[in-house]
């Protein structure tokens, strides 16, 4: 029992909050890590949609493949990055009302401003000089790369009786990797290249899930100054920071003047357990007031730390290119990635805390929180071509595949991450001079699939599962600048030569 003036602050705050658990709306695309492509990075690939295990001839070699490090003739420095990005999401049906009788489902969409990744490489070669005949190329090189970089939200409000905000609802989840390391290719022969790269992977979610509701009664005579019914408030900040190193071995094959052959493999990447970690943050609140004399409140907050994992396939790599030198490439790769399954968060913190403490935050808080992660088996496609005209102008321009490897939404107890399958288009143009690369381009994507949402126990049908299969939409477009300069990396090596000496 508490008085008045606690009541009314109490409902205050809870009716500022965010929506009773009431759709899951899928784990989030955003942070769905069985999309493997959902961008293509790097200078030159970028406009070729990122079909160049086989047409890789710059730094970017280290990502795609880094048997073509051997083929570089020159040291360079590389980078890209987007100067706007915006991105449409929608999960129809995604917002399930606590209320069902008093409200139809309700989509859940939104349009969020990104980040596009952004790449920095540089490589540099020299030879082992022999007085006959051809000299073996060795090439080093290193790379800051960020190739999955998203975050979106989702807000809506509803309004029942005159009250304001009676049901709120907000999810905001935010994915991004970071890739630091370097690699090493060596070309033994004018036809073959064999290289070598690792790197360490920093891997950051976070899910923000604030909700609440307030049930207000069919007849408001009976209630006092304060009002009556029933408030509750949850709210969750859950993150996740998984680190791993990734090690990547390619080949590339030259057989004749004009064709190319690439082929890249990827190992299982090695989970650093030691320094990976996860946090989990959550509030619970609840208000019932029958007058101003029968008033009960309730808050809980607390806080675990989570032991989490994180791991990305096996993968093979394919490629073949075309090339007409000064004038055209072509290039197609295929790309198959091998079945993984694993435990996202290990154990339940929220369940071994509650045998201990009974008073914790209830079980069954942000039921939203996908703990297992299923890779199925799944490829992507990609094909480029670059044509070089007069002047050193050129463009480029592509399509690539994101296909989704987690298996089909469908009802259940539990949720499931989004599964959504997405192409994608690019264009560029720009110019290429004596020690200069320079891009400008547009890449459109579109996805489709389901999602995993939740029903709330007072809107479910007897025997209905807690989570149900909705379509879900995106569309996202992307303009960038890129480009490669060979001048500084002359001046580097130049530097690091008189280092040396």
């Amino acid at each position: 029992m508490t008085n008045a003036p606690h009541t009314r602050f109490r409902i205050l705050l809870l009716s500022l909050a965010a929506s009773f658990a009431l759709a899951g709306a899928a784990g989030g695309a955003a942070a769905n890590p069985t999309n493997y492509q959902p961008y293509v990075i790097g200078e030159r690939s970028l406009g070729m949609a990122g079909a160049y295990t086989a047409a890789v001839n710059d730094s970017m070699a280290l990502y795609y493949n880094p048997g073509a490090l051997g083929f570089a003739s020159t040291t360079a420095v590389s980078a890209s990055k987007s100067i706007y990005a915006a991105d449409y999401r929608r999960v129809s049906n995604g917002f399930v009302p606590a209320f069902e009788e008093q409200y139809s489902l309700r989509d859940l969409d939104t349009t969020n401003d990104l980040s596009w990744p952004s790449t920095l490489t540089f490589i540099t070669s020299f030879r082992k000089y022999r007085k006959k005949g051809f000299s073996p190329r060795h090439t080093i090189g290193f790379a800051m790369l960020v190739p999955y970089q998203e975050h979106y939200s989702f807000r809506i409000k509803l309004r029942q009786a005159g009250v304001a905000d009676n049901q709120t609802y907000f999810l905001s989840e935010s994915y991004r990797t970071l890739w630091t390391g370097g690699g090493y290719g060596f070309r033994p022969t004018r036809r073959w290249g064999f290289g070598l790269s690792a790197f360490f992977s920093n891997q950051r979610y976070r899910r923000r899930f604030d909700t609440n509701w307030y049930n207000v009664p069919d007849d408001l005579s009976v209630c006092g100054e304060l009002g009556c019914g029933e408030m509750e408030l949850v709210e969750s900040i859950l993150k996740l920071k998984v680190n791993s190193v990734v090690i990547r071995a390619g080949a590339l094959y030259r057989p004749t003047r004009n064709w190319r052959i690439g082929l890249t493999g990827t190992a299982p990447s090695i989970l650093l357990r030691p320094i990976s970690e996860g946090k989990l943050d959550q509030t619970y609140g609840i208000t019932s007031t029958s007058d101003a004399t029968d008033v009960y409140t309730r808050m809980y907050t607390d806080d675990y730390d989570l032991a989490v994992a994180g791991f990305q396939p096996a993968s093979v790599r394919l490629g073949a290119a075309f090339v007409i030198p000064r004038k055209f490439t072509v290039d197609i790769d295929g790309t198959f990635y091998f079945p993984m399954s694993y435990r996202r968060i290990e154990g339940d913190a929220v369940a071994d805390r509650l045998a201990d403490e009974p008073d914790a935050s209830p079980r069954w808080f942000d039921p939203g929180i996908v703990r297992r992660i299923e890779h199925l088996p799944t490829g992507n496609f990609n094909l480029g071509a670059e044509f070089l005209f007069k002047y050193g102008w050129t463009v480029r321009t592509g399509l690539f595949s994101d296909f989704s490897s987690a298996p089909a939404v469908v009802a259940g107890s539990s949720p499931q991450l989004t599964r959504v399958h997405r192409l994608g288009g690019t264009f560029s143009i720009g110019h290429r001079g004596q020690g200069h690369d320079i891009t400008v381009g547009v890449i459109g994507t579109y996805g489709s699939g389901h999602a995993s949402v939740f029903h709330p126990d007072a809107a479910r049908s007897p025997g209905e599962a807690a989570f149900q299969p909705e379509a879900y939409t995106d569309r996202a477009i992307y303009v960038f600048v890129a480009g490669a300069q060979q001048a500084i990396g002359d001046k580097a090596k130049e530097w690091w030569r008189k280092i040396v000496d």
